[in-house]
C-alpha cells in the first residue's frame, strides 16, 4: 500500500480546514498530497501556510519536501529561510547560504554543498572542535537522524562518504568539506549545523560564525 492510498477526499478536506486554522502539520500534509498528485501550484499555498504556523523546524521539512525538484530553487529558498529562522540570535550567526543548494548550469541539475567555514574564539578551539565533531557529522543520515554509529543506517538511509580535515580559511578560521555524492539533503544539513553549534558551545567557543566554505 502506498503512502496516500487510504487518503480520501474527506481526509484532505479535514486537513485543509485544520491548516486554515493554524495547524502547520495539517497544511504540510495537504501540500505533500498535492505535490504527489502533480498539483504543485496549489501546494505552494499550503506550504506557505505550513511555514507561517510551523517555525524553523517546518521550514526545514518544506525544503526536504521539494528537494527532488530538478532546479533546486524551492528547496534552496526554504532552506535559507530555515537557517535565518533558527539561527537569528546574537551568540551564533549562521549564513543562510551555508550548505547551499544550487543548480549546476552544465546539467541543469540541483546539488548541495556540504561543509562550512567556521570562526570563533579561541581559534585553536575551533579547529580541535571540528576534528572532534567529525564522527558525529558522519553519522547523520539523509533523514536528519544522528545515528549512534556510522554503520547503523540500513541501505535506505544515506550517510556521508567522507569528511575532510579542517584547513585554515583565507579569511580566518577553519573550513572543511564533506562528500555527499552531490545529492540534496536539507534535513542532514539541519542536524549537522546543530551538531556544529552544540560542539562549539561545549568547547567554550564564543563569537561563533558559520558560513559557506571558500
Amino acid at each position: 500500500m502506498g503512502r496516500w492510498d487510504d487518503v480520501t477526499a474527506q481526509t484532505v478536506s479535514e486537513w485543509a480546514e485544520a491548516g486554515r486554522h493554524g495547524d502547520a502539520e495539517a497544511a504540510f500534509r495537504v501540500a505533500a498530497y498535492g505535490l504527489e498528485r502533480g498539483k504543485g501550484e496549489a501546494a505552494e499555498g499550503w506550504m506557505a501556510l505550513a511555514a507561517r504556523f510551523g517555525g524553523s523546524a517546518m521550514l526545514w521539512r518544506l525544503a526536504d519536501l521539494v528537494k527532488d525538484d530538478s532546479s533546486g530553487r524551492q528547496a534552496a529558498r526554504w532552506q535559507r529561510q530555515a537557517i535565518a529562522a533558527e539561527w537569528g540570535g546574537e551568540d551564533v550567526v549562521v549564513d543562510e547560504n551555508t550548505c547551499q543548494i544550487f543548480t549546476m548550469d552544465t546539467v541543469s541539475y540541483r546539488t548541495q554543498e556540504f561543509g562550512a567555514h567556521v570562526r570563533g574564539e579561541p581559534d585553536e578551539a575551533v579547529r580541535s572542535t571540528l576534528v572532534a565533531a567529525a564522527y558525529r557529522l558522519m553519522c547523520v543520515g539523509g533523514d536528519g537522524v544522528e545515528y549512534p554509529d556510522v554503520e547503523d543506517p540500513d541501505d535506505a538511509v544515506y550517510t556521508p562518504n567522507y569528511i575532510s580535515d579542517p584547513e585554515q580559511h583565507p579569511g580566518g578560521g577553519w573550513q572543511f568539506w564533506m562528500d555527499c555524492k552531490g545529492e540534496v539533503y536539507p534535513l542532514m544539513a539541519a542536524t549537522q549545523l546543530r551538531i556544529l553549534v552544540d560542539e562549539l558551545r561545549r568547547a567554550g567557543v564564543t563569537g561563533i560564525r558559520i558560513g559557506p566554505e571558500a
